[in-house]
């Protein structure tokens, strides 16, 4: 965990410099030279007006919107408090493209690892589950194993009651089948949490060299319309004046 907080501790920190950036620029910056370029006569770059246009609504319109999206903050943190909304809250963020996989990686090796100190300790599966439940943070995924549970107590296998829960793939499956036919489920629950532990160094260091180069290509981008929405006006004055 110490490890995701590390790598995401830079882009987070690059983002939010972005975005208060973005703010500056837009209510200090902007709104100089936007006064003077809407007085021209030119045809101003379509980066230009939209330059002065983001200036203008942030500028005029700035705390309408910063009380439309307290509004908004209010309601969305109220409704993931409530228990049917963060269940569906957690279920979104193990869906996410590339957070989502590293998140549900994160949440197998915790319920691998702690179920098998369990089974160690010669608990039951159902009370086994039950602690698991207690460690593992995502709403959606405890409902999972409490119906996991449910189905155990009914007369189920351990592998046919956890196959719903959105973490093994089938390759460990199979491995966790073979582990509990064999009597030896805790060796296979240890195995799967190492594999991943392993696997998760790898996945945030390509997550890291992905995100690099989306930041810079972000920055850029900003750069440049910053730079043609202010000089191109200019630049297109001075051939009229030659012309």
């Amino acid at each position: 965990l110490k490890q995701v907080k590390s790598a995401f501790r830079y882009p987070i920190f690059v983002f939010v410099s972005i975005i208060l950036a973005i703010i500056v620029l837009n209510i200090f910056v902007i709104p100089s030279f936007g006064n003077f370029y809407v007085n021209l006569t030119v045809a101003l770059p379509w980066q230009t007006r939209l330059l002065i246009g983001s200036s203008n609504l942030m500028v005029h319109y700035g705390i309408y919107l910063l009380i439309g999206l307290g509004i908004i903050g209010f309601y969305f943190f109220r409704y993931i408090k409530s228990p049917a909304g963060k269940a569906k809250y957690d279920k979104f963020l193990i869906s996410l493209p590339v957070f989502g996989s590293l998140l549900r990686r994160i949440i197998l090796i915790r319920f691998s690892q702690s179920l098998a100190i369990m089974q160690s300790s010669g608990l039951s599966i159902t009370q086994s589950l039950t602690l698991v439940r207690e460690i593992i943070d995502n709403t959606y995924i405890k409902n999972q194993i409490a119906a996991a549970q449910e189905a155990i107590e009914r007369g189920a296998s351990f592998v046919n009651s956890i196959n719903k829960i959105p973490l093994f793939t089938q390759l460990e499956m199979q491995i966790l089948a073979v582990g509990e036919k064999n009597g030896e489920l805790t060796p296979a629950l240890k195995y799967i949490a190492t594999f991943h532990s392993e696997e998760i160094v790898f996945e945030l260091k390509r997550i890291s060299d992905l995100i690099g180069p989306i930041l810079i290509a972000v920055v850029s981008g900003l750069i440049l319309i910053i730079a043609l929405g202010v000089y191109l006006p200019i630049w297109n004055m001075i051939n009229l004046v030659h012309t």
